[in-house]
């Protein structure tokens, strides 16, 4: 059995908003992705601007799921948005992939490389605990299932603490929904620089003989800062950027372009940003038209 709760996680915060009467449609974001000719991208823009639930409707948009309800209750979330205009996009894409959902969004400092470690674990728990019906899936292997398992069921990580425990877990995943969809898989991943902002404020120089909290080494912050980056930004790029690992399209968010983190691991992912480039800047934030449509429908209200 799979759990309900967790898979429809997504849509049950995206239907929430959309019944808002401040709801604004960003449904045509969805076309956009599909127009571009990029297949790995970046969307980069600031904090509040909506990017986190522009994700989640793409997540609602395009998820195969197998619960006749859940994808009911998507399908009903864009009936009358303006992405219907659109029908090609409609029959070809709503509905028909399978999701690696990852929210890197750091939700306590990020103060040591086990600290990393430990939270990018969760992630990948979470991601996995979202696709709970492999565990019974006649498509994995015993092995498959026994390794799945393991992840769903996870407390901490096993020794040694490496990045390539969480790496290939991330790419196992991948392959386990391949294998029972027999689909690629879409990627969407929110904030993924998050942690690694977050260990550049969190962590700071230890001089030798003082205390070191849990975790730390000493070494310089700038160290350990380029190390939590590396760990961070390879994870993601062990699924984003291998040809061995099936990826049909991955939509990255952030607030800074991946030049920022200094890292050349996602070299094939094209950022956009958000005063930039005008393919995707009309779906983030709000224009004049859209404040003034939004207060009207809240006086009318």
């Amino acid at each position: 059995m799979f759990t309900n709760r967790i898979m429809d996680a997504g849509s049950q915060t995206y239907s929430k908003l959309r019944l808002l009467p401040e709801f604004v449609d960003k449904s045509l974001l969805i076309k956009a992705v599909f127009d571009n000719a990029n297949t790995r991208i970046l969307l980069v823009a600031p904090r509040k601007s909506g990017k986190s639930v522009n994700l989640l409707m793409l997540k609602c948009f395009l998820e195969v799921v197998p619960s006749n309800t859940i994808m009911e209750n998507n399908r009903a979330l864009f009936k009358g948005l303006l992405i219907n205009e659109h029908k090609e996009i409609m029959e070809c894409h709503q509905g028909k992939y399978p999701i690696l959902y990852l929210d890197l969004k750091a939700f306590c400092p990020i103060s040591s490389i086990t600290n990393a470690l430990n939270q990018l674990a969760l992630v990948v728990q979470g991601a996995y605990k979202q696709h709970d019906y492999l565990e019974s899936s006649s498509e994995l292997s015993d092995y498959e299932k026994t390794a799945f398992k393991m992840w769903c069921d996870l407390v901490d990580i096993p020794e040694p603490r490496e990045g390539l425990i969480i790496n290939s877990a991330l790419i196992n995943l991948a392959n386990y929904l391949k294998k029972y969809w027999q689909k690629d898989v879409i990627i969407l991943c929110d904030e993924y620089d998050s942690m690694c902002s977050n260990a550049v404020i969190s962590i700071d120089n230890i001089p030798e003989g003082d205390a070191l909290p849990p975790g730390r080494y000493y070494r310089s912050a700038e160290k350990e800062i380029r190390e939590i980056i590396d760990i961070c930004i390879g994870a993601l790029s062990s699924i984003v950027k291998s040809e061995d690992v099936p990826v049909f399209r991955a939509i990255l968010t952030g607030m800074s372009n991946l030049k920022t983190m200094g890292s050349s691991k996602l070299n094939n992912v094209i950022a956009y940003e958000f005063d930039i480039h005008d393919e995707f800047q009309p779906f983030y934030g709000l224009s004049k038209v859209e404040l003034d449509s939004t207060s009207a429908r809240n006086e009318k209200n």
